[in-house]
């Protein structure tokens, strides 16, 4: 659909022309915010201009897509003026973090970046040293970003995290459990959140998993 309109008019020159030109139909304004937010049209403007006017762009070319088919305008005119972008400016800026957020719930992946690359973390805590250097039940300290996070009952019937941990080129599977001297233990453990953990490393079936109470 989207290959097709571009073959016949040459490639898209902003998000406005994007949207005239495909079926809005299957490109609706959902669809336009995951494509915004993955990063897809980096070429004409930030995310958070974007993100800022691309319901009122969607508007404005769903009424030009509307006088077209009434024969009112040729596809290279308009019956309005285009919305303003002079607003753009004060747009304020969306932090990094959340940007590499929006790769990782659209995408999977993170595409501009890390969470840790403004992290600087001891050669000793990085993930690669842990798993080469430490054997079964050794305590450990490792940095890293938490995803996969799950909270579930435990055989004894206490809260129990489940998750895992990662840098830029490893991972971890974490365990968590509640302790009654640390009552907020869980409260950084969710999806995203750059953590420094402590606990003890555990090799089992050539996969490691680290238990932690803090």
């Amino acid at each position: 659909m989207l290959f097709r309109s571009e073959r016949a008019l040459g490639p898209y020159t902003d998000l406005r022309d994007f949207l005239m030109r495909v079926d809005s139909r299957q490109v609706n304004k959902r669809v336009v915010e995951s494509l915004i937010k993955s990063g897809c049209f980096l070429d004409w403007e930030t995310r958070d201009v974007l993100l800022h006017r691309y319901a009122a762009d969607l508007e404005w070319a769903q009424r030009q897509v509307k006088a077209q088919k009434n024969g009112q305008q040729s596809l290279f005119s308009w019956t309005e003026a285009q919305p303003d972008a002079s607003v753009d400016v004060r747009v304020p800026a969306i932090p990094p973090e959340q940007l590499l957020g929006f790769e990782k719930e659209m995408l999977g992946v993170y595409l501009s970046g890390h969470p840790l690359d403004s992290v600087v973390i001891q050669p000793e805590y990085r993930l690669e040293t842990v798993l080469q250097s430490a054997s079964g039940n050794a305590s450990v300290q490792v940095v890293g970003v938490l995803t996969g996070c799950r909270l579930v009952q435990s055989k004894s019937g206490k809260k129990m995290g489940v998750g895992i941990v990662s840098d830029q080129t490893h991972s971890l599977d974490v365990l968590v459990f509640e302790q009654a001297d640390a009552p907020a233990i869980f409260e950084s453990f969710h999806d995203d959140a750059v953590v420094t953990i402590m606990g003890t490393i555990r090799t089992k079936s050539d996969r490691s998993e680290e238990h932690t109470s803090e």
